[in-house]
Order: structure tokens, then C-alpha cells, then sequence
């Protein structure tokens, strides 16, 4: 009885260390704040108060990316729900356009219909919770300027920069794109990220029979493990959703889906192997770019 007492007492002690880890892991990468819309039945249209109130905080915060996650709760097909909680993601990407808070460059989305709800659909209360998209606003690190947040622009590549990454499309088959990065164990692109991905842009909008794969890699995947968790889904299908980032930035500023394949290589393709030291693994967690049609 008093090892089964022992066991136990273990058991739980070792969850609890191992949460305050993470929790401290968390808190060191990435401080978050949390802002919740919330739809009625079968609407996707905002709630004016909900948006004033929001416009009030924000506009007193500073931070380098956005998430928003869409819900429903359960009732109708999962089919309708899902389109539902898209259509209600798009309001609140409208909503920030239309304020010009920021370019839909810095923003990752998900839509979840009703299979992770937020409250349990038991109760009135509880299903109201659940018609609800959530904003995230992280902030990687502190800004070095105090006018950094939402309205950050862009910095405009050098046509010479741009004509070297042509030049590589021209003559390469795959090409590695050098400076992008991603919040750890997330698909949210880091701001350092769009400079780069600028370029890609540029080269894909000046030849528009250009199409590519975009292939996502991650580093330290333990033996039969073909990918890594996102923990903002909780899916093991990290480096495929850091390629759909990508394909994503490149569709919101007007190149055609049609041109994009998007492709998780897990990390079966390492540049280095074994991962013995910090720059090893980083060579490893990259995007290429694959030519498919010149």
C-alpha cells in the first residue's frame, strides 16, 4: 500500500515539474495575449462592442505576429460547421484589413468547425463559449523601436537581392530559402521571416508560368517518427503545416493556388546527420523550394 502510495505520489509529482517546465518554456519564447469574438447562431458577423473593446487594448499593445483560431459549437453537419467557423475566421480578417492593423503577411489562421470545441457543448452557456474565434498576439521578443507592432512594414528587398534568388530558380531544380523561421513547435512565421519571403513573392509575380513545391523540414524527429507536433493544433504535422504558412502568405498577396504543391518532409531529408550541435539542427528546420515548372 505504501509503494502504491509512493508511485503515485511520484507519478504526479514528475507532471507537475514537467508543466512547469513547459510553462516556463513558453513564457521565455513567446509572450501571448488573448482576445475572444464571439458569433451567434449560425452568424459570422462581429459583435460591435466585442470589437471597440478589442480596438482599446490593441492599439496599446506591441507584438510580431497574429493566430486566429474559429469554433462552433455542435449542432448542424460538421461540413456546414466547418465552413461556419471559416467564414467567421474571415470576418475578423476583414475586420483587420479594413483597420489596416497589419499585413495579412504577419497573420496564420485556423478553422476548427465543432471538433475542438473551447467549453463543453452541454449547456447554453457553454455552446455560446464555443461560437467563438480566438486572436493570439505574440510577441517574440522586445521591440527595439516603441512605434513596433501592428502597422510594421515591411522592408522593401534590393532588386539585386531579388535577381539572385531568379538567377537560382533559373539554374537550380531546389532552392533553400535562407532566413525563414517559425515560433518554435508552431507554423507562425517569425517577423525576420518576411523579408525573405518578400523576395519569393517578387519572383513569382514577374514570371507568372513560374510554379513550385514548397517543402517544409524540421529537425529532431526521434526514430519512426515521420513528423513533428504543431502544438497550436495538437497534430503531428508540423513541417507540412509550416509549407501550407508559406503557401499561404503567397495566396493572400495574389498568387495563384494553382502554382503552389505544399509537401511536409518531416525530417527525412537532413542536411546534417546526426544532429550533434545547435547549428546542426538549425541547417535542418528550413523551407526549399522545389522548381516544378519554369
Amino acid at each position: 500500500m505504501i509503494s502504491n502510495f509512493r508511485s503515485k505520489f511520484l507519478k504526479h509529482l514528475f507532471l507537475l515539474v514537467f508543466t512547469v517546465n513547459i510553462g516556463l518554456v513558453n513564457c521565455l519564447s513567446a509572450q501571448v495575449e488573448t482576445f475572444e469574438f464571439h458569433f451567434l447562431t449560425n452568424s459570422s458577423l462581429l459583435d460591435e462592442d466585442e470589437i471597440k473593446r478589442a480596438v482599446e487594448k490593441i492599439n496599446a499593445l506591441q507584438f510580431d505576429s497574429i493566430r486566429l483560431e474559429g469554433h462552433c459549437d455542435y449542432r448542424g453537419s460538421e461540413e456546414l460547421n466547418q465552413l461556419l467557423s471559416e467564414a467567421r475566421v474571415k470576418s475578423v480578417l476583414d475586420w483587420i484589413s479594413a483597420r489596416k492593423l497589419s499585413g495579412d503577411s504577419k497573420i496564420s489562421t485556423g478553422a476548427f468547425g465543432e471538433t475542438r470545441p473551447v467549453n463543453a457543448n452541454k449547456t447554453a452557456a457553454g455552446m455560446a463559449a464555443n461560437r467563438v474565434v480566438t486572436m493570439k498576439l505574440y510577441q517574440q521578443k522586445v521591440p527595439s523601436s516603441p512605434d513596433r507592432g501592428l502597422k510594421t512594414k515591411e522592408k522593401e528587398p534590393s532588386e539585386k537581392t531579388v535577381e539572385n534568388l531568379e538567377q537560382q530558380f533559373a539554374t537550380k531544380e531546389t532552392v533553400q530559402l535562407q532566413n525563414i523561421q517559425f515560433y518554435g513547435g508552431r507554423d507562425m512565421l517569425l517577423p525576420e521571416s518576411f523579408e525573405e519571403l518578400k523576395l519569393l513573392l517578387d519572383v513569382m509575380q514577374k514570371s507568372d508560368s513560374l510554379q513550385i513545391e514548397i517543402q517544409g523540414h524540421i529537425c529532431c524527429t526521434p526514430a519512426g517518427q515521420s513528423d513533428g507536433m504543431n502544438m497550436a493544433t495538437g497534430k503531428m504535422q508540423l513541417s507540412f503545416d509550416r509549407a501550407v504558412a508559406i503557401r499561404d502568405y503567397l495566396v493572400r498577396n495574389g498568387i495563384e493556388e494553382s502554382r503552389l504543391k505544399v509537401v511536409g518532409k518531416g525530417g527525412s531529408s537532413p542536411l546534417v546527420y546526426p544532429e550533434m550541435t545547435e547549428s546542426d539542427r538549425t541547417r535542418n528546420r528550413r523551407v526549399e523550394i522545389k522548381i516544378l515548372k519554369k
